[in-house]
């Protein structure tokens, strides 16, 4: 793309639609209806076990889900045997997991810059499927990785997964609209402002799911957006070592293995690093 500052925003919605911490309020029944599609139980057990093999972690660990949402990943987790713990902010997220059955004390209401835990408490802190950058200061982006670290004991491993600052972000498109089932439209308005080296990116994203029986529903978030260089200095400003990204999760139960080598044109990556194992502030 040209290098002007005009090229680097996409036309979409204006800053104040999706400004004033709308992650607060975005995530509830729109998010769960367009999203829904592309969740499977069959994906979400396939993907853990991804991770699982990456991290090499298996039954008794301690893990948190942090931003677990509606509990896909939290479940196989606990399937899988690992003392698994999910923290979400949403209210009707959590709602959601409790109604598909995980148990309530598996499940805690919180803000991931401030986990209600004793520091020390986890062997490995997950953040996947974009979780991740919806503070509107950026910084508070560290202060969640710094509380990220101190949850986890001395040589417990973080593993992050979020959209990737790769040709495919870049290229968003301003106006989306597509059907969601015989009946369900959803449109899309986004805009997108980028940093002038690329490294990091703002998505202003207002999402509109129309019914023939209700009142639309509307997903409005923003969304900061990092290149492997970024996250990779995010990490190690919050105290992490052994410092890694690579490709994301698979999107498809039958594609190739998760966390192959990260390509500009990745649509998704995923960063891990580690606690010191001698004990830190």
């Amino acid at each position: 793309m040209a290098g002007s500052d005009d090229a680097r925003s996409s036309e979409g919605p204006s800053g104040a639609e999706a400004q004033g911490e709308a992650w607060k309020t975005a995530f509830g029944d729109a998010y769960l209806d367009l999203y829904a599609t592309e969740f499977s139980e069959s994906l979400d057990r396939t993907q853990v076990g991804d991770i699982l093999e990456l991290l090499d972690i298996g039954a008794g660990a301690r893990l948190l889900d942090a931003g677990c949402g509606q509990g896909r990943h939290l479940r196989q987790f606990l399937a899988r045997g690992l003392e698994a713990t999910g923290l979400d902010f949403s209210g009707d997220m959590l709602r959601a997991a409790r109604r598909s059955g995980l148990p309530e004390t598996s499940l805690v209401q919180g803000d991931i810059r401030r986990p209600p835990f004793p520091d020390e408490s986890f062997d490995v802190v997950a953040s996947l499927y974009t979780a991740f950058g919806f503070f509107d200061d950026p910084a508070q982006d560290l202060t969640a990785l710094t509380a990220f670290r101190r949850s986890l004991r001395p040589g417990g491993w973080l593993i992050l997964e979020t959209i990737h600052a790769g040709a495919a972000a870049r290229s968003w498109p301003a106006d989306k609209a597509y059907p969601l089932g015989p009946s369900i439209t959803v449109r899309e308005r986004n805009r997108l402002d980028w940093e002038l080296d690329w490294e990091t990116g703002t998505l202003d994203q207002v999402v509109t799911v129309e019914g023939p029986d209700a009142a639309p529903r509307v997903f409005a978030t923003r969304l900061r957006i990092y290149s492997r260089q970024r996250l990779t200095e995010l990490l190690d400003a919050a105290g992490f070592v052994d410092i890694a990204c690579m490709e994301g999760l698979r999107t498809d139960p039958d594609a190739a293995p998760s966390f192959g080598p990260l390509r500009p044109t990745s649509s998704r990556i995923a960063c891990i690093g580690r606690r010191p194992v001698h004990a830190d502030a």
